[in-house]
C-alpha cells in the first residue's frame, strides 16, 4: 500500500510538472529574395500554394461526403445486426441469472457444510475425518467459478457511424512542404523559430 501511494505521488508530481512546463510551437519566418525575378518566383509559389490548398479542401470535402453516404447506406445493416445481437443477449442474460442463482445456492451450501466440518474438526473427541472434509470443501468452494455475465450490445448511432467513416479522410496534401521547397528554390530563406505559447516564464 505504501509503495502504491509513493508511486501515485511520483506520477502526480510528473504530471503537474509537465502541465506547468512551457509549451512551444515552431513558427517560420519567411525572408523574401532581394532580386525582382526571385520575388516574382515567390509570388508564383503563393499562387500555387493557394491552389494546392483549395484542391486539398475539395478532395477532403468530397471524401467526407462519400464516407457519409457509405455510412448511411450501411447503417440499416448495422441496425439489423444490433437487433439480432440484442435478441441473443436477452436469452443469454436470462440463462446467466438462472446460473448465477444456482451458483449462489451451491456456494451457500458449501459454506454451511464447510463451517460445520470446521466446527467438528476443532472438537477433540470427533474423528479427524471432519478436518479432511473441511479441507476438501474449502478446495471445492475455491474451484467454483461465477458465471460470466454477457455484455449488452451497444445500439449504433448514425452520427457515430458517420464520424467513424469520415475519420478515414485524412487532410494532408503536403502543400506547406511543397511551398517551402518552392520558396527556397526562388532564393528565399525560411528561418524556423521555437516560440513559447503557454506557461511561459
Amino acid at each position: 500500500m505504501k509503495t502504491y501511494i509513493q508511486f501515485s505521488i511520483i506520477i502526480l508530481t510528473v504530471l503537474s510538472l509537465f502541465a506547468c512546463s512551457p509549451q512551444y510551437k515552431i513558427v517560420n519566418e519567411y525572408i523574401a529574395p532581394e532580386a525582382n525575378s526571385g520575388k516574382l518566383c515567390v509570388k508564383q509559389c503563393y499562387i500555387e500554394n493557394k491552389s494546392c490548398n483549395k484542391k486539398c479542401d475539395q478532395k477532403h470535402n468530397l471524401c467526407l461526403a462519400e464516407k457519409e453516404k457509405l455510412a448511411r447506406e450501411n447503417f440499416d445493416q448495422k441496425l439489423h445486426e444490433y437487433h439480432y445481437s440484442l435478441e441473443d443477449y436477452e436469452l443469454d442474460i436470462g440463462h446467466y441469472y438462472a446460473e448465477k442463482r444456482l451458483y449462489e445456492l451451491q456456494l451457500d451450501s458449501l459454506e454451511t457444510k464447510k463451517q460445520n466440518a470446521l466446527l467438528k474438526c476443532k472438537l477433540k473427541h470427533i474423528d479427524k475425518k471432519d478436518c479432511y472434509a473441511y479441507k476438501n470443501l474449502k478446495h471445492d468452494s475455491k474451484m467454483m467459478t461465477e458465471p460470466f455475465k454477457p455484455h449488452k450490445p451497444h445500439k449504433p448511432s448514425l452520427v457515430n457511424e458517420i464520424t467513424l467513416y469520415q475519420d478515414l479522410c485524412v487532410k494532408d496534401c503536403f502543400c506547406s512542404n511543397v511551398f517551402s521547397k518552392c520558396y527556397i528554390a526562388c532564393g528565399g530563406k525560411i528561418i524556423s523559430n521555437k516560440v513559447c505559447i503557454s506557461n511561459c516564464k
